[in-house]
C-alpha cells in the first residue's frame, strides 16, 4: 500500500488581535491557504503553481482543485471531496427621513467556507462571516446520511427548521433584508437535527441550545433547550419548477434565555436602529407558530408568512406578538423565474436565460412587499411597525446581482424612508 500523501504549510504572520477573533481567524486563514495549494493536495511539494485546470470536474482529479460547475471549485481524492465557497454583499443606504436614520455603507456579509463529503454518508460544512471585522460562526456542522431510513442527521451550528424566508439563503433573498416577522424567528443555534425529503413532503425537527456567534452555550439548567419542527407539502410541482405551490407549518417550544424573553427590530434596513422593542419580559418560555405559503407560475411568484409568539410570562400574563408579510415578484425577462428547491423546501439560485455580456442582459425582476409586526400585548408596549418595499433585482449571471430597494416604514405615526442598494457575488 502506498504511503499517505503529506505536506506542510507554514502559518502566515498574523498581527495580535482580540482573543475572540484570533483563533477562528487564524484557523480560517490556514484552511483557506491550504485549500489554495493544489500541488500540495496532489502530493507534489515542488510547486504551488499549477497549469490551468480542466474545464469540468472529475472524481479522478487526484486532489487538485478543479471546476465543479458554475464558479464552485472542488478537490476530490477517492471517496473524499471538498468544495470551497463564499459570498460578498456590499450595501449602501440612503436614508431620507426618520430619527436615527443616517446614510452609510457596509459589507453586509463577507463569508468564506468549505463543505464536502467523506466516504459517501458523512458530510460537513464550516463557514465564517468576516463582515464587521469579526469572525463569526455561520453554518458549522457535520452530518450523516440515511441514518433513519433516508433521513439525514446534523450536529452543530445551523438554522433551526422554522420559516420559509429564514431558511432561504441570503444569497437568494428577493429583498435586501428579510421581512419584519423575522424578528420572531429563531435563526441559527447549536443542536441536533433530523430531516427527510420524500417527494412532495419534507419534515425536519431538532433540539437546540441558544448560542451566540461563536456557537457556544455554557451552563444553565436543562430547560434552556428548545425543540423546533417544520413540515412542508408541495401539492403542485410541474414543468421542472415552472409551476409550484408550497405550503408549510412550523412550531418551536422554547425556554427563556436566562429567564428573559425579548423581541426587537427596526424597519427592513440593516443600517437603521431598532424602533419597536418589547424590552425584557421575565418568563419561563414561549412558543412560536409559523404558517407559510408560496406560489410560482412562470415569471410570477407570490410568498406569504405569518408568525406568532406566545410568551409564558412569570407574572401569569400571556402576551402574544404577531407578524406577517406578503410579497410578489415578476420577471420581465423571457424565460426567467425563481428556483424552488424541493429537498430544502426553500428557494434557491436564479439562473438567467441569457447572462449579461455577449449572451444578453441577464434577468430583471420587479418586486413589492407589505409586512407588519405587532409587539403590543398583555401590557407590553412594544410598538407596531408597518413596512412597504419596492424593489428591482438585476441578475447579471447566476453568481452576480445588483439589488435596489425603496423601503418606507410607519411606526406610531413616524415615517422612515430609505433607498438601499446591494452589490453581490457568490461562488
Amino acid at each position: 500500500m502506498a504511503p499517505p500523501r503529506t505536506f506542510t504549510l507554514d502559518a502566515p504572520e498574523i498581527p495580535e488581535m482580540h482573543s475572540k477573533t484570533a483563533v477562528p481567524l487564524r484557523c480560517s486563514l490556514l484552511v483557506f491557504l491550504t485549500l489554495l495549494c493544489p500541488r500540495a493536495l496532489a502530493g507534489d511539494p515542488t510547486s504551488a503553481v499549477e497549469s490551468p485546470a480542466p474545464a469540468t470536474g472529475s472524481a479522478e482529479a487526484g486532489g487538485r482543485w478543479i471546476p465543479a460547475g458554475g464558479t464552485a471549485w472542488s478537490a476530490a481524492e477517492g471517496d473524499v471531496s471538498v468544495e470551497l465557497f463564499g459570498r460578498l454583499q456590499n450595501d449602501w443606504a440612503f436614508n431620507s427621513s426618520g430619527p436615527g436614520m443616517e446614510d452609510g455603507t457596509e459589507f453586509r456579509r463577507a463569508r468564506l467556507g468549505v463543505k464536502g463529503t467523506l466516504y459517501e454518508n458523512v458530510f460537513f460544512k464550516v463557514q465564517y462571516d468576516f463582515a464587521g471585522g469579526d469572525a463569526d460562526f455561520m453554518d458549522t456542522y457535520l452530518g450523516f446520511t440515511d441514518v433513519v431510513g433516508e433521513a439525514d442527521v446534523k450536529v452543530g451550528h445551523f438554522k433551526e427548521p422554522f420559516s420559509l424566508e429564514e431558511l432561504t439563503s441570503s444569497k437568494y433573498l428577493t429583498f435586501l433584508e428579510r421581512s419584519l416577522p423575522n424578528a420572531l424567528s429563531p435563526g441559527r443555534n447549536t443542536g441536533v437535527g433530523i430531516s427527510d425529503a420524500s417527494g412532495d413532503v419534507t419534515w425536519s425537527l431538532g433540539m437546540f441550545r441558544t448560542s451566540g456567534s461563536d456557537g457556544d452555550d455554557v451552563g444553565g439548567p436543562s430547560q434552556e433547550y428548545s425543540a423546533t419542527a417544520r413540515v412542508t407539502f408541495t401539492p403542485v410541482y410541474a414543468d421542472g419548477g415552472d409551476e409550484v405551490l408550497h405550503l408549510g407549518l412550523a412550531y418551536s417550544d422554547r425556554s427563556a434565555d436566562d429567564g428573559v424573553v425579548s423581541f426587537a427590530t427596526g424597519p427592513e434596513n440593516h443600517q437603521a436602529p431598532d424602533v419597536v422593542d418589547t424590552g425584557d419580559i421575565i418568563a419561563d418560555g414561549y412558543g412560536l407558530l409559523g404558517l407559510e405559503g408560496a406560489w410560482v407560475h412562470g415569471p410570477l411568484s407570490l410568498q406569504a408568512e405569518l408568525i406568532q409568539a406566545s410568551v409564558d410570562a412569570a407574572d401569569g400574563s400571556e402576551p402574544e406578538f404577531v407578524g406577517h408579510y406578503f410579497y410578489a415578484g415578476w420577471f420581465v425577462t423571457d424565460g426567467d423565474r425563481r428556483n424552488y428547491d424541493r429537498r430544502s423546501a426553500a428557494f434557491g439560485r436564479v439562473k438567467p436565460e441569457a447572462n449579461y455580456g455577449t449572451e444578453g442582459n441577464g434577468a430583471l425582476e420587479l418586486t413589492a412587499r407589505l409586512s407588519a409586526l405587532d409587539l403590543d400585548g398583555a401590557g407590553v408596549p412594544g410598538g407596531k411597525l408597518d413596512d412597504f418595499t419596492l424593489g428591482v433585482n438585476w441578475y447579471l449571471n447566476p453568481n452576480t446581482r445588483v439589488m435596489l430597494n425603496y423601503v418606507t416604514g410607519d411606526e406610531g405615526g413616524i415615517d422612515r424612508e430609505a433607498v438601499l442598494a446591494r452589490f453581490q457575488i457568490d461562488f
